[in-house]
């Protein structure tokens, strides 16, 4: 046996006070573990309640977008169908009215050079 004891390792009462310190701090530290966990916990379910509402907001937003904007995109896809019509007619009477004046001018330069 060694003659180095301490006087804690002795005593059984300074023994026993290091323990009950010892118990203390991991106490404390255990509450301290469970703050962080139940402001943790909270934290997220506060997260999760805003997330819910913003997913709402989106699908409302969506809604009204459906509501609104489809049949204003269909309209103006019936506008843009009948402009390009229009344009296509526009052009085939241009191409007529350009083939029917040069047919003309052939016509007069056939009899101006055929009366000489």
């Amino acid at each position: 046996m060694s003659d180095h004891t301490t006087e804690k390792d002795s005593d059984p009462l300074l023994k026993n006070e290091y323990g009950v310190d010892r118990l203390r701090n991991s106490t404390a530290s255990i509450d301290r573990c469970l703050r962080t966990v139940s402001e943790t916990h909270d934290i997220g379910a506060n997260t999760l309640v805003m997330l819910n509402d913003q997913k709402d907001t989106i699908i409302r937003i969506q809604g009204k977008l459906d509501n609104s904007i489809n049949p204003n995109i269909n309209k103006s896809n019936s506008v843009v169908t009948s402009m390009f019509k229009r344009l296509r007619n526009n052009k085939c009477i241009t191409y007529a009215t350009v083939l029917v004046c040069i047919a003309i001018i052939l016509m007069l330069l056939v009899l101006i050079f055929t009366k000489k």
